[in-house]
Parts: C-alpha cells; structure tokens; sequence
C-alpha cells in the first residue's frame, strides 16, 4: 500500500494518540496526547498543524508544527514514527520535505521553520540537519535522556529571507562575536564590527534600590495578564511560542516578568518583561532567575536582540552564558532582526562526548570560553 502524505483534521485523533503510544512504549508524558478534548481543539486551531504519513489506514509518522502567522515563522515540535517501523528515517525525511513544501503552500510568507532538541530527539535533529535545517546554536544543560548528547538549535530558512530580509548595519557586543562567527560561517553572513559601548553600563544614572519581587503561580491568570500586555504592546522582550505559567513581580506592579517553569525538566525561560520603574538591570535578572532558582529550575533562558548591546551586557553581568545565535528571529516592520540565546546553569547535569560532531565542539568551546572565564578558569 503506498504511503500517503497529508494534513492531519479531527478524525485523527485517536489514532495521532496511537502513533504517540508507539513512538514512546515506555508511556510519554507529553500532555496534548494524553487528552482527547485539547488534541482536538489544537487541530481546529490556526496555530498549529499537524502533517501526517497514513498507510492503509494507520498512521506511520506525524510531523507537528507551530504556526506564528504574525512573525511569519514555524516551529517544528514533534516528529513521530510507528516503532515497528524496518526505516522510520527514511519515512521521516519524506515526511519533512512534504511539511517544508506544504506550510509554504499554505503560508506563502512563511520566512523560516526552527527546532529545538527540547521537544525533538537528537535523532530528529540529525533528520533537520540533513534536510537543511542549519544549526545555530547548543543548549549545553538541556536535560535529556541521553546526558552525553549535545543538544541543538537548527532553522530553515526560505529563498531570500537571510540575502534580503535579515536587518544589518549594526555592531554587535564583542564577548557574542565566537558564537555569531560559527553562525555567520553556517548561513553565510557578513561579518559583525564590535561594539565599542559596551561599557555605558557604567555611566548611567544610579538606579533606584530592587523592589522585593514576589511569585505568582496561577496560570490562568498569568496568561490573560500576559496576553492583556501583547496586544497593547507593553512587553519589552519577546519570545516566540510560548506562553508563561509563572508572574515574578514587584508589589507595585511596576516590574512584571512573565516565565514559562517546566517541573519536570527543570528548564524555565523568561518570556517578556515589563519595567516601568528605573532599576539596575543586572541586578533584576539575577533576581529573577534566582527566584526562578528557587521554583527548581537548574537551568534559566532567555533570548535578546542582537544589537541590544547593553542588555546583552546586563544578561552576561547577571551569569547568563550565550549559547545560540538565531538570525532572522523577529519581524520588524520589513525587516529580521538578529537574537541571540542566553543560558543560566545552576547545575552542570550534561556531561558532552567526546565524539561531538565538529558543528556542536565549536559552538560548545565558544560557551565554554565565556563559562571559564566567568569563574577565572581562563583568563583574558
């Protein structure tokens, strides 16, 4: 029987929760699989896909995707296969190459698709990587199965989106430029001039003292204050997919930070931030993440505009580590701007191979350098 390639609507349901059961026989624990109704609603939505390989009724692969119609940009989440499957690799690749060309049909100014090892086995991400996908980064202290596996950032990126729509013209803080010089030699950009005020941090104005920040665990809530804050464009950072379960805010309401804090893996990233009141931005992000510390969380993320100089200057003062250079990340009027992934470990629970493929060792020893010299194991 050949294999049939298509977009997965609510009659596959059950049998997307089959295929979920036989890719992971030791029982999975993603929620959307293990509920029927949000399965469903998830299907009716604009915000996601799922494409689908179906073989005389069964279903041998899925392919979910995120949709962000706005920013113009998917992300590829989950990438199932029939565990009794002889070449599931093969069924995989084939499966991708029709998810790259049908988003494009159905989403003509679709600019990039990106993955990250959170959510895809490191298998999966070989899979992207030979279809084109190019890496952009590691997570060093991602926590996965596997803890020799290096975990990774790739994206695919669109005829034209990086030659025409990337924003440039701008320098970049100079502690970035070993990570964006493995990125830039990936995707083939131009190079990046340092910036030389990177130290106006030490001019400004003294701050007023950090208010006490508290912890509001109501999700609910702090999705519609979250949400709220979107639409009237009140957030001063950005974070693409998703949405936070956790509020750290001063009494006040002055300083809001929203977080997404995942129990089970201990992974929490900040996902926007409004600050209304003047305060020294280092110390609101060592703040910030030790309160996230104290959640359980062994590692914090956060992502921030390239050439934000001075913010980038404020993660690194605060113990955040970048680790990830994505170009093209944000739609800004007609224009992409450049981000780069910050990482905060409180454990090193990873311990990388030694038989790390070329790509990950250089963007492994350009953290690993920022990370040594930190703690004064490696001097300037």
């Amino acid at each position: 029987m050949k294999i049939r390639y298509r977009v997965a609507d609510r009659s596959d349901v059950f049998r997307l929760m089959e295929l979920y059961q036989k890719y992971t026989p030791h029982g999975g624990t993603d929620p959307i699989f293990l509920s029927y109704s949000r399965l469903e609603e998830t299907l009716k939505g604009e915000t996601a896909l799922f494409l689908v390989a179906e073989e005389d009724g069964l279903l041998r692969g899925a392919i979910s995707i995120g949709l962000d119609r706005a920013q113009r940009i998917a992300k590829l989440y989950r990438m199932l296969f029939d565990g009794s499957l002889s070449d599931p690799r093969s069924l995989l690749r084939t499966l991708l190459d029709f998810t790259v060309k049908e988003l494009k049909r159905l989403v003509p100014d679709l600019d990039l698709i990106y993955s990250t090892s959170l959510t895809l086995s490191p298998e999966s991400i070989q899979i992207t990587e030979d279809y084109g996908f190019r890496l952009l980064g590691i997570f060093p202290n991602a926590v996965s199965e596997d803890r020799s596996a290096m975990n990774g950032l790739t994206a695919f990126f669109f005829p034209g989106v990086l030659e025409q729509k990337r924003m440039t013209g701008f320098s970049l803080h100079p502690t970035l430029q070993a990570l964006y010089g493995v990125t830039r030699e990936v995707c083939g950009l131009p190079e990046l001039p340092p910036d030389p005020s990177v130290h106006e941090l030490d001019r400004r104005e003294k701050q007023a003292p950090m208010p006490e920040l508290e912890r509001i665990d109501a999700r609910k809530f702090v999705q519609n204050r979250f949400l709220q804050l979107k639409a009237s464009q009140s957030l001063d950072t950005y974070y693409p997919f998703y949405m936070p379960n956790v509020l750290i805010c001063s009494p006040d309401e002055e300083i809001e930070v929203f977080a997404r804090l995942d129990s089970v893996t201990r992974f929490a990233a900040v996902i926007g931030e409004r600050v209304r009141k003047s305060v020294d931005p280092v110390a609101l992000e060592v703040a910030v993440s030790n309160l996230l510390r104290q959640c359980g969380s062994s590692y914090v993320e956060v992502i921030n505009d390239a050439a934000d100089t001075l913010g980038n200057e404020a993660f690194l003062r605060a113990g955040f580590t970048p680790c990830a250079y994505f170009p093209c990340l944000k739609l800004h009027g007609d224009q992409r701007r450049d981000y780069v992934v910050f990482g905060r470990s409180f454990e090193y629970v990873v311990h990388p191979s030694t038989k790390l493929p070329e790509l990950y060792r250089r963007y492994f020893d350009a953290y690993s350098e920022i990370e040594l010299r930190r703690y004064g194991i490696l001097r300037r």
